[in-house]
């Protein structure tokens, strides 16, 4: 089945709202549409990290992108 959604989510210093996000995402989409998450860490100094790569160890169609630095939301995204 080809993806017909990709959410591209830039992430700066937010660990503790990745988890709830992705799983909101997931109850919308899961079972109606194929989709993929792009989460892209645009440099946190947080675990936003850490958050994300246990959240991609549980969910086959999420990918997870660190940047190198600190590149805005709009690099990001476009990263993504």
């Amino acid at each position: 089945m080809s993806t017909n959604y990709s959410i591209v989510i830039p992430v700066y210093g937010s660990e503790n709202a990745l988890e709830k996000v992705h799983q909101s995402i997931v109850s919308f989409f899961e079972n109606k549409y194929s989709y993929e998450i792009i989460f892209v860490d645009d440099c946190s100094t947080d675990n936003s990290w850490e958050v994300l790569k246990k959240i991609k160890q549980k969910s086959a169609n999420t990918t997870i992108i660190r940047l190198s630095k600190n590149f805005g939301q709009h690099g990001a995204t476009v990263c993504g």
